[in-house]
């Protein structure tokens, strides 16, 4: 195969991110230095005191090669595993995943250096290599937790890679790791490799061709050079038509990637159907992530552009969220690919480009929408509402739609239900339950009381009246 045939075999065959391979290097040479002795020699080499780094990125863009290959060239003898492998069998080899025995192994690995030493009482400096934690989950022995219990009590440098470091199940393993984001290597530098590859094995291609290629390919290299070798093997020679129709991945775009397409330049050079069959990678949510990274981050260029560029992309989302309503009110689907113009490509097109954060904070672009949690919330208070002013109603004492019980109702009840307790102490808990029985509330409803009319403000109508309330009398109103 091409891809074990002409994979990189040193640092200077390996394809962009020069600064993060650097990086690594560092990071690797000075892992067994002390922390104290480091801060002495680099003025900004905290980061180089982590024990363990991740990797992120793409698919195919050398995240493994370059570990593997700066670790080698550095004298460290590295061990692969590949953390999304099946972990409910007993496994003697390292490179079998995470499962059973091979955790203990791997632990003991990690943490013990009489492992790590040869025959002749030697010490060999060994480098783990954990590929594809994200693919890890909470059942496979640990899981990450245990990961991270291994990398506190490692004796040895360990490598984390994976695809998308801002999935949930890394983030507290990303607290003790340095953190390095692969690119995608540029169309000219993986180009000029590609080149090269074909040159030596017969295959006549030039530049625009792979460009087309790479382009098609999502820049995963090792899918090019998979394709490119079946063409080998039918012909001599590969055009830029047969590179542009043929070179397609067959895979899905998440929503956060369309929406990043769709806020960068590179959709400059996208048709208009191109643009919305971006949106529909996901129609729900694509158009909720322009909507909120369109206010997040301005363009670079002069204040009076900006409002105006803002009050143009404000417009068409509110066009588009108006169009958005018509279809799913009326069925009327035929106008998706209009809602989708209108309420996503226009205001992308205006926003797009060069960007100006507001704050100093880590770029996860582009970010994710709140309006989810938020429609989630309100969907949860809706059904407690109801389910409350159903019981409130049947008890007699409350005539009211759900709008009388929320602003007249229950901010009243809300004191009633809480004063006797803050000064009456225990004395106070019949009265509450008497109260609650009346109006046919229970203990869980008190607290949905309690929090819906809860408002943030500083002002001291808006205090916590349960607030006062002792532990001791809490404690017995809930036995009660």
């Amino acid at each position: 195969l091409w891809v074990e045939k002409h994979k990189p075999q040193r640092s200077a065959d390996l394809i962009g991110n020069p600064g993060l391979i650097g990086t690594i290097r560092e990071w690797l040479q000075n892992w067994y230095t002390p922390a104290w002795e480091l801060s002495c020699q680099f003025t900004c080499a905290t980061y180089l005191t982590k024990k363990a780094i991740i990797l992120s990125g793409p698919p195919g863009i050398g995240k493994t090669s370059s570990a593997l290959i700066i670790a080698r060239e550095l004298g460290f003898i590295p061990v692969e595993v590949n953390a999304s492998d099946t972990r409910n069998k007993a496994d003697k080899s390292a490179k079998g995943g995470m499962a059973g025995k091979l955790a203990n192994n791997i632990k003991e690995l990690a943490n013990n250096r009489a492992l790590t030493s040869g025959a002749q009482g030697e010490e060999k400096k060994l480098c783990l290599i954990m590929d594809e934690v994200d693919g890890m989950s909470a059942g496979d022995r640990g899981g990450v937790p245990d990961l991270i219990l291994t990398i506190k009590a490692a004796k040895l440098p360990i490598i984390c890679i994976c695809n998308d470091k801002y999935n949930q199940k890394l983030k507290s393993l990303r607290n003790h790791c340095l953190e390095l984001d692969f690119r995608k290597p540029t169309s000219q530098q993986i180009s000029k490799r590609l080149i090269q590859i074909c040159q030596k094995e017969g295959l006549q291609v030039n530049e625009s061709t792979l460009a087309a290629l790479v382009e098609s390919s999502n820049a995963d290299i090792r899918l090019m050079l998979g394709q490119l070798q079946m063409i080998r093997l039918r012909k001599r020679s590969l055009s830029y038509d047969e590179a542009k129709m043929g070179g397609g991945k067959d895979a899905d775009m998440s929503p956060f990637e369309a929406g990043r397409k769709l806020l960068s330049l590179e959709s400059e050079k996208m048709s208009l159907n191109d643009r919305i069959d971006l949106v529909f990678q996901d129609a729900d949510l694509v158009p909720l992530l322009v909507q909120l990274n369109c206010g997040l981050e301005l363009q670079m260029c002069s204040a009076l552009e900006c409002v105006q560029v803002l009050a143009k992309a404000a417009d068409a989302l509110s066009a588009g969220d108006l169009v958005n309503r018509k279809v799913r009110q009326y069925g009327s689907w035929g106008l998706m690919p209009f809602a989708a113009a209108i309420g996503s490509v226009y205001p992308a097109t205006y926003m797009r480009g060069g960007r100006e954060t507001f704050s100093s904070y880590e770029n996860n672009f582009p970010r994710f929408t709140a309006w989810l949690g938020n429609n989630s919330s309100t969907g949860k208070q809706r059904r407690l509402m109801g389910e409350l002013h159903t019981r409130m109603t049947s008890s007699g004492h409350v005539a009211s739609d759900r709008t009388g019980l929320r602003t007249a109702y229950l901010p009243t009840l809300r004191y009633a239900l809480s004063k006797p307790l803050a000064s009456e102490d225990k004395e106070g808990i019949p009265v509450v339950i008497n109260t609650m029985q009346e109006y046919c509330i229970s203990r869980d409803e008190l607290d949905f009381v309690m929090s819906v009319t809860h408002f943030k403000s500083k002002a001291e109508w808006s205090e916590d009246p349960m607030k006062g309330v002792d532990t001791k009398v809490k404690s017995a109103f809930t036995r009660t």
